[in-house]
């Protein structure tokens, strides 16, 4: 008999599964919390190895002889997985809430391939990798990779299972599992595997953010293209754009990156990714991701359509008694400013993959006191979500999502 905490947990996955498709983007997250922040970057990291092993090794693994290229070539990326997400995260939780050890199989004796398939029968090659005690996605990886806690790896060969899986041509998508534990030891984690084929196709196959060092922040993306290079790689971060650049791997098939200062608060941002034919590839689709692990940030996700202005995140931080609203109607969008002082700055509109279509000064005939100011600007939207921001010339930024029907 399987534990309660998989049989809730399965259910929940399943009516998720059956409600969610409808709504949920590639890179979204589905009900029930799929996936956190660690198990995004976690994946994230998977496929920044499997596209360039070598290069991964050297600068996140160390000096080696392992992942050898004629034991380890490059391969595809691997696209994150509902089912296997949910399998690998109840296997977490029930490692850290109940058996309080290390082991595949569930603590109430069921086999991790019966668990598994339990979830996802797209395919019956599975695998999975486990570990605990790393706090951190690349501790984690590391841990995987080197097969010991040590600072001697074990040799690529058969003995190199984790390496095995992370690597294998065979798997095109996965899951990653965390949870910190309940009981006396902390910091859970799993992967599973599967070869089947994926639900989705996209040209970022994950994306998320590290801390790699003690004072900074970088957001890594996958990018993975037959056609070529990118013509943009960007990361949105507080609706401000920041160019990313290779970290490694190849132009058409490897990570990229960008690197700054950590800040001490929740900031929202998301990956805009333009291709070889000028396609905007957004990650994720419509939410937006937050900078867990910032400060006391807690959170990791945020839908646009539930995403207000002045709540708790980054540059929407409530001030005083400011707000921002905006409406569309016959042609022109209706913007209220309030108790924003005698701010000046420009407003600009977007969709939710970045592309603009008005930016613009504030009209001068709001005045010097933007309060209880309202304005309209005439323009054209065509159906669905818009990004409306606010952007005032001492870097103070209020945003609001409309919807135009």
């Amino acid at each position: 008999m399987k534990s309660p905490i998989i049989n809730i947990v399965h259910l929940l996955s399943i009516l998720g599964a059956l409600f969610s498709f409808s709504w949920a983007g590639y890179g979204d997250k589905f009900p029930g919390g799929y996936p956190n922040w660690q198990e995004r970057a976690v994946i994230t990291l998977v496929n920044s190895c499997r596209m360039a092993p070598q290069q991964y090794r050297d600068k996140y693994i160390g000096n080696y002889n392992i992942l050898l290229p004629t034991n380890f070539p490059a391969v595809r990326p691997l696209f994150w997985n509902l089912a296997l997400n949910t399998s690998a995260r109840v296997h977490a939780l029930d490692m850290g809430s109940n058996c309080d050890s290390l082991m595949h199989n569930s603590c109430d004796g069921t086999t991790f391939a019966a668990r598994i398939e339990s979830y996802y029968t797209k395919s019956p090659d599975i695998a999975e990798n486990i570990a605990y005690g790393s706090p951190t996605p690349q501790g984690v990886m590391s841990l995987w990779i080197m097969e010991t806690g040590g600072t001697t790896p074990v040799p690529d060969g058969p003995s190199a299972g984790h390496r095995i899986n992370l690597m294998s041509a065979i798997y095109k998508e996965m899951g990653a599992g965390y949870d910190y534990g309940s009981k006396t030891k902390h910091y859970w984690w799993v992967q599973d595997f599967g070869a089947g084929k994926p639900d989705y196709t996209h040209t970022v196959p994950c994306a998320s953010h590290c801390f790699m060092a003690a004072n900074t922040i970088t957001f890594y993306a996958n990018y993975f293209d037959s056609l070529g290079k990118p013509k943009d790689a960007s990361v949105f971060i507080d609706n401000v754009k920041y160019p990313m650049t290779l970290d490694i791997g190849k132009d058409s098939a490897g990570t990229y990156a960008y690197t700054t200062t950590k800040a001490s608060a929740c900031r929202l941002y998301y990956f805009s990714f333009s291709d070889a034919k000028g396609t905007v590839w957004r990650y994720p689709e419509t939410g937006f991701l937050i900078t867990q692990g910032e400060g006391s940030c807690a959170k990791d996700f945020v839908a646009a359509e539930s995403l207000g202005v002045d709540d708790e995140y980054g540059a929407n931080k409530k001030q005083n008694s400011r707000s921002l609203s905006a409406s569309f109607s016959a042609s022109k969008l209706f913007v209220r400013c309030n108790g924003f002082g005698s701010l000046q700055g420009r407003i600009v509109v977007t969709n939710l993959k970045g592309q603009i279509y008005k930016e613009e000064k504030i009209p001068d005939n709001t005045g010097p006191q933007l309060l209880n100011t309202t304005f309209s600007i005439p323009m054209t939207l065509p159906h669905g979500l818009f990004l409306v921001v606010v952007r005032f010339s001492n870097s103070l930024t209020h945003s609001v999502v409309i919807r135009n029907l």
